[in-house]
C-alpha cells in the first residue's frame, strides 16, 4: 500500500522506521527493510535473473516482452492474476509493458531510468527513479519528465558476499586467469562495449609498460557484437608492445571473484549513469579510478576522477 501511495503521488510513507530487533539495515542512503512482500519477476527468456535464487516470496516468470497482443495478454493475465500493488519497471522494453498494464487496468507504475534516453513511456510513469542527480537533471531539463515525478535513488549494492580477500587468494586467481604472479594489474569487469571503452583500458597499459611497468590487463565480461562492438580493442591489444598482457575472458559466472587478481581497477566508461564495478572492487580492497561518469563524483574522491578519454593522467597516476 505504501508503494501505491508513493506512484500515485499520495503521501508517502515508505521507508517507515524499523524496529531494531528486526534485524534490518538502517539508514545509509536509503532504509533498506524486509517486510517480507511477495514479488512476481518478470523477465525475458535467458535472462540472467532466470539463473538466480532467491526466497520464496520471490515468483520467476519468463515474458517476451514483446509488444505482439498475444504476448501481451498472456502478461496482463498474469500480472493481474497477482493482485500487484505496483508495477516497477526497468528498461525500454519493461517500461512499455508497463504502460500497456496502466492503460489496460490502471496498476499504478513505477519506472526506472538507468540511462539518458528520450521514451515514449515516460508520461505513463506514475513516479520515475534516477539512479543519480545527473540522470534526474537530464531529464528535468528537458521536460520528458515533471520534477515532481522524478526522485534520485542511488542504486544498492549488495557487498554482504564480497569481502577482502585472504592470503594466496590473488595468486590463485591469477593462475586460473593467466596472469605472473608479480606483474601490476589493472582490469574492470563490465561489458565489453562502445560505452564502457576498455579500448582505453588497454592504451593505459601500453603506457605503463612504456615506463618500464611490468604491467597486464584482465578484462572480464560479455563481449559486445553488432552495433554494441568494440572492434578498435582488438586493434589496440595486436600491438606488439602488448603482447601477451591483455586477457580477455568473455563472461564469467564468477566474475567477482576475478576482481581479486587486480591491483587498481579502472573504469574507462565513455557513458554510463552508475557503474557498479568501482564500488564491488572497493568492497574487496581494491582501489579504483574513473572516469567522470554518472554517479562516480560522489563514490570516488576527486583525485580519482578523470575526464573521459583522458588516458594520460590515468596512466600517470596509476
Amino acid at each position: 500500500d505504501d508503494c501505491a501511495a508513493r506512484a500515485r503521488g499520495n503521501q508517502e510513507t515508505f521507508p517507515r522506521k524499523a524496529q531494531k530487533k528486526t534485524g534490518v539495515l538502517r539508514r545509509g542512503a536509503a532504509f533498506v527493510i524486509r517486510r517480507g512482500d511477495d514479488i512476481l519477476l518478470l523477465h525475458r527468456p535467458s535472462a540472467w535473473i532466470a539463473n538466480q535464487s532467491f526466497a520464496p516470496s520471490v515468483t520467476l516468470v519468463e515474458t517476451s516482452q514483446r509488444p505482439r497482443p498475444a504476448d501481451v495478454s498472456a502478461a496482463l493475465k498474469t500480472v493481474v492474476g497477482w493482485k500487484p500493488h505496483v508495477i516497477h519497471a526497468h528498461g525500454h522494453k519493461a517500461n512499455r509493458l508497463a504502460a500497456l498494464f496502466r492503460l489496460a487496468r490502471g496498476l499504478p507504475v513505477v519506472m526506472t531510468a538507468h540511462s539518458r534516453q528520450p521514451q515514449l513511456t515516460w508520461p505513463m510513469a506514475h513516479q520515475v527513479i534516477a539512479i543519480n542527480d545527473f540522470t534526474r537533471n537530464y531529464y528535468t531539463a528537458r521536460r520528458l519528465v515533471a520534477a515532481n515525478r522524478i526522485h534520485t535513488i542511488p542504486n544498492l549494492v549488495d557487498v554482504s558476499h564480497l569481502g577482502r580477500s585472504a592470503p594466496g587468494d590473488k595468486a590463485q586467481v591469477r593462475a586460473s586467469a593467466g596472469l605472473r604472479p608479480n606483474s601490476f594489474v589493472i582490469g574492470y569487469v563490465g561489458s565489453v562495449d562502445v560505452r564502457k571503452q576498455q579500448t582505453d583500458l588497454v592504451r593505459i597499459l601500453k603506457r605503463l609498460v612504456a615506463q618500464g611497468i611490468d604491467a597486464e590487463a584482465l578484462i572480464v565480461g560479455r563481449v559486445a557484437v553488432g552495433k554494441y562492438a568494440l572492434p578498435a580493442l582488438d586493434v589496440e591489444r595486436a600491438d606488439p608492445a602488448v603482447a601477451n598482457r591483455v586477457h580477455l575472458t568473455g563472461e564469467l559466472p564468477d566474475a567477482m571473484a576475478m576482481m581479486r587478481a587486480m591491483d587498481l581497477l579502472i573504469c574507462t566508461s565513455h557513458n554510463e549513469e552508475g557503474p557498479l564495478a568501482p564500488v564491488e572492487a572497493m568492497a574487496q580492497g581494491i582501489p579504483a579510478l574513473s572516469t567522470r561518469v554518472g554517479n562516480m563524483a560522489a563514490v570516488l574522491p576527486a583525485e580519482q576522477l578523470f575526464a573521459i578519454g583522458d588516458v594520460e593522467a590515468m596512466a600517470a597516476i596509476a
